[in-house]
């Protein structure tokens, strides 16, 4: 039994010690939510005080599954909803790539980019992509996406332009196809052309692939997971669901607010 402890305890180590590869700014707010239940614990004389970070996705049988992050806890609170775009999603295919649907606050506010980064991880684990909503992004969100388009640490993924953004929303912008014989890459810039928009004078020539919101990003690397699994004060759990199961994911789902 000591044994198994000393290796455990070990393991921990080592899982804490191997994470050079995360992000400074990722680990800085891992450490401040260690700090933060730890406080929590002495406030409320409890040791028992942990959080839960839950991560579900439901299979479906046309590929657009259904995910969501959580903070499932008393003392944090935060959701994420996303999906996997398929051929029939009316913002574009993209490649298939994931998309940021619902987004709840995160209160206490400053740990949410730590649910961004898993979500990363585990696209990243199914060597796919992840990109904003296509139509609304949060000032705080736009903060992420912009720091994501300029880590070296993630890879990028240049998605292409509707042709309804082209032909119906911008006529007379002149917009051009990346990939005009390619279909399956395109998914509407609406955020980026937007974005563009809003910082440059001229309004006569606007690239709407330097906005970050134009990409989808993934990570290669597991390292907050990692550096979880270390942790005593924060727990993450993944679960897929299959089709014919998916009333146990809704059921989950709205128990998080």
């Amino acid at each position: 039994m000591k044994m198994k402890i000393i290796l455990e305890n070990w393991n921990k180590f080592l899982l804490k010690e191997n994470n050079n590869d995360l992000n400074p700014k990722i680990k800085e707010i891992f450490y401040k939510l260690e700090d933060y239940i730890k406080k929590q614990r002495i406030l409320k004389n409890d040791n028992n005080i942990f959080v839960e970070i839950e991560y579900k996705e439901i299979n479906k049988s046309d590929e657009n599954n259904l995910c969501y992050i959580a903070f499932k806890s008393n003392i944090l609170k935060g959701k994420i909803v996303f999906e996997k775009l398929n051929v029939y999603s009316k913002e574009g295919y993209g490649n298939g790539c994931y998309m940021i649907g619902e987004t709840y606050e995160v209160v206490p506010r400053g740990f949410g980019p730590l649910l961004y980064e898993l979500i990363l991880e585990k696209v990243g684990e199914k060597n796919n992509y992840l990109t904003c909503d296509r139509y609304e992004v949060s000032t705080d969100a736009q903060r992420v996406w912009n720091i994501y388009n300029q880590r070296p640490d993630i890879e990028k993924m240049q998605l292409d332009i509707l042709d309804k953004n082209i032909l119906k929303d911008w006529p007379s912008k002149n917009f051009k196809q990346i990939t005009p014989d390619f279909e399956d890459d395109d998914i509407d810039q609406s955020m980026a052309i937007f974005d563009v928009q809003s910082k440059n004078n001229n309004m006569n020539n606007l690239d709407w692939t330097n906005s970050a919101f134009s990409k989808a990003y993934k990570k290669n690397n597991q390292s907050l997971t990692n550096l979880i699994k270390s942790s005593e004060f924060i727990k993450f759990s993944y679960q897929e669901i299959e089709e014919e199961n998916e009333k146990l994911f809704y059921n989950s789902y709205k128990k998080i607010i």
